[in-house]
């Protein structure tokens, strides 16, 4: 590529800006011929030997991106940058509570190579715990090699995590040949705010069935959609009837809260399975 067309005067010196760390370049020059009133053909000018730039810094990570919202934690994502010459061994996260409006690092030696982040692709995960609930976050991560420190990424956008947590596994109480019942239970801290539930059932496939699926079981159906509680115990339950003798299903639940707002889906319960049919 050109980089300048008006170099004029006696000047035997040139500073290239603006390049990449640890790359080689060849450069060349050609000449003004003030008798022919032309330029010299590129032909005919030398190329230099292969000029390596310096070792750096790594480039500063892309924004953190978000992933698995919890009521106290989140999951951050983001993409190795570019090394510049040394491999990168460590990064350093900050966060900011946006009612505070204070940056503090949480994480100041994240292991590049040794389990502390996850690998999906080409991306990067890293969990961050012990966050309050319904509250405001960003956050900025860099990277370092031997050379040093990257300046911080851009700042991420705002997480607000949920204001509560999820239930308990479904455990299961009662049963017959059609029916499934099961319960769970909700923390002390929230149960009074929580407005409704809403509950999953899922039949598992028995091995003597021919239809075949890719993870061998149904989908996940709603049992019961938004159905209101009193306030009364911490201790909720729910049916599934109707249902298949001797199969096996699973069951998971999640709360809404009065913003609206779900909290994750509890893990599942189960499999439980119906009685047989005399």
């Amino acid at each position: 590529i050109t980089i300048s067309e008006n170099i004029v005067g006696e000047m035997t010196e040139f500073t290239i800006r603006e390049l990449e760390a640890n790359t080689m370049y060849y450069v060349r020059v050609r000449p003004y011929l003030t008798k022919e009133d032309s330029l010299l053909s590129w032909s005919k000018c030398a190329v230099s030997t292969g000029i390596v730039t310096n070792e750096a810094t790594p480039e500063e990570p892309l924004m953190p991106t978000f992933d698995q919202i919890t009521h106290n934690s989140v999951v951050l994502g983001w993409t190795f940058p570019r090394d510049n010459g040394n491999s990168i061994d460590k990064f350093s996260l900050r966060m900011c509570k946006v009612s505070l409006g204070t940056w503090v690092t949480i994480a100041p030696k994240i292991n590049a190579t040794e389990g502390d982040l996850e690998q999906l692709g080409d991306s990067y995960y890293y969990h961050v715990e012990n966050l309050d609930q319904g509250s405001q976050y960003t956050f900025a991560v860099r990277a370092h090699n031997q050379i040093g420190w990257s300046t911080y990424s851009a700042v991420s956008g705002v997480v607000r995590t949920r204001t509560c947590a999820p239930p308990t596994a479904p455990r299961l109480v009662c049963k017959t040949d059609s029916m499934l019942q099961v319960e769970w239970t909700v923390s002390p801290n929230f149960f009074e705010s929580i407005q409704a539930y809403e509950v999953h059932v899922k039949r598992h496939r028995q091995e003597d069935e021919v239809e075949a699926k890719e993870n061998d079981d149904y989908e996940w159906i709603i049992l019961e959609d938004r159905f209101f509680i009193d306030h009364c115990s911490t201790v909720a339950s729910a049916r599934a009837e109707n249902l298949i003798p001797v199969s096996l299903y699973s069951f998971r639940v999640r709360a809404q809260t009065p913003d609206g707002d779900w909290t994750n889906f509890s893990l599942e319960g189960g499999p439980f399975k119906t009685n047989r049919r005399f």
